[in-house]
C-alpha cells in the first residue's frame, strides 16, 4: 500500500478564456486558471511550453478511494483512482485525458510505520542529522523532516518523514480521520519533473504505479536513513549495551549520532560523566556541537527533561 499524491498533465491547442471559463475554471492571483474540486485541482497553464495550454490534474489517489489519505491503496486500487482521475477530468473539460495519453509530472510512494505516538520527536531528531548524498536541502519543521534534491534549479526528489497522526490532528481532519493516523509514522519518496528519468522503462502514468518501483524507492530511502533502526532505538535494552561495551572497554561514542541522542534523552546531558559509559569527553562536545549548528540541542535538552521522568 504505497501510493499518495500524482500529478498528470497534457498538452492542448491553445483556447481561450472564455473556454475554459465555461467549464468551471476561475482566474487564479497567479493568473493561472484553476478548477479544484474536493479531490482534485485541475490547473492550466495558457501559451505555456511550445505554445500550448497544459492542463495539469492533481489529486490524491488515496482521497479517491478512501475520502483520505491516512489509509494507503494498493497498487490495483491506485490505478483504478488514477483512472477515474482522467476520466472525471475528460467529463469536466470536455476533451480527451485519458491514462494512454497524459504525462505524470509528480508521483509520491508512501509507507507508514507503526510507532508509539511519542516517539515522533526523538525520531525526528534522529533522523536530521543524516547526510543524504545528492540531497542539497535538509528541513524540518516540528517532529517532519525533508530531504530534497535539485537540478538546474528545479525540485526533482524529495523524501520527506513526518508523523501522520500529527497531521492530522494538527488540520483538525475529522474523527475518522484522526483514529486512522493513529501511530503511524509517514516515509513519501516524491518524484517530479525529471526526477521521473530515474524509473528505467517508464513512461505511461501506470508504468510508475507499480508496488514493484515503490517497494525499491521506498526501501533504498529507508536504508539510506537507517530508518529502521532509528525507529528502533529504544526497543534495544540499553543496560546489556552497557554492559557489553564495559566489559570490552569499548566506548559508546563509536556507536554515533543517534546513540548519543538517545543518551541524553535517557540520562540527560551530563551522562559522559557516567564511568559504566566509557564516553570520551571530546566526543560529547563534538557531538554536542554539532547539534548546536544543526539548531536542535535546546529542543533535546527539552526531551531530556520530560522523558527521564518516565524511564
Amino acid at each position: 500500500m504505497s501510493f499518495d499524491t500524482v500529478i498528470f498533465k497534457k498538452p492542448f491547442e491553445p483556447l481561450d478564456g472564455v473556454y475554459w471559463r465555461s467549464v468551471g475554471f476561475r482566474q487564479s492571483k497567479d493568473g493561472r486558471l484553476v478548477c479544484n474540486g474536493d479531490r482534485t485541482n485541475l490547473t492550466v497553464h495558457q501559451k505555456g511550453y511550445a505554445g500550448k495550454d497544459w492542463l495539469m490534474a492533481q489529486a490524491s489517489l488515496p482521497k479517491i478511494v478512501y475520502g483520505h489519505n491516512a489509509t494507503l491503496p494498493n497498487e490495483q486500487q491506485a490505478r483504478d483512482a488514477a483512472s477515474w482521475l482522467c476520466g472525471y477530468v475528460s467529463s469536466v473539460t470536455g476533451l480527451i485525458f485519458t491514462l494512454e495519453d497524459v504525462k505524470a509530472f509528480r508521483i509520491d510512494y508512501t509507507r507508514d510505520y507503526d510507532i508509539q505516538e511519542d516517539r515522533a520527536h526523538a525520531i525526528a531528531l534522529g533522523l536530521l542529522p543524516q547526510d543524504l548524498p545528492n540531497f542539497t536541502r535538509t528541513m524540518r519543521c516540528n517532529d517532519s523532516v525533508w530531504f530534497e534534491s535539485q537540478r538546474d534549479g528545479q525540485t526533482i526528489k524529495e523524501i520527506a518523514i513526518y508523523p501522520k497522526f500529527t497531521w492530522a490532528s494538527d488540520n483538525h481532519e475529522p474523527q475518522d480521520v484522526i483514529d486512522a493516523s493513529r501511530g503511524k509514522l509517514r516515509l513519501e519518496v516524491r518524484l517530479m519533473r525529471k526526477g521521473l528519468n530515474s524509473i528505467k522503462g517508464a513512461n505511461k502514468p501506470l508504468d510508475y504505479l507499480s508496488q514493484a518501483i515503490s517497494d525499491t524507492l521506498l526501501n533504498e530511502a529507508a536504508t539510506m536513513l537507517d530508518l529502521q533502526r532509528i525507529i528502533d532505538a529504544r526497543n534495544f535494552d540499553f543496560h546489556h549495551r552497557l554492559i557489553v561495551h564495559a566489559c570490552g572497554q569499548r566506548s559508546l561514542g563509536k556507536l554515533g549520532l543517534p546513540t548519543f541522542i538517545e543518551l541524553v534523552e535517557r540520562y540527560g546531558p551530563d551522562f559522559y560523566r557516567m564511568p559504566d559509559f566509557h564516553y570520551p569527553k571530546s566526543t560529547y562536545h563534538k557531538r554536542k556541537n554539532e547539534l548546536e549548528r544543526l539548531g536542535i540541542w535546546g529542543d533535546l535538552l527539552a526531551a531530556s527533561q520530560l522523558q527521564r521522568p518516565y524511564e
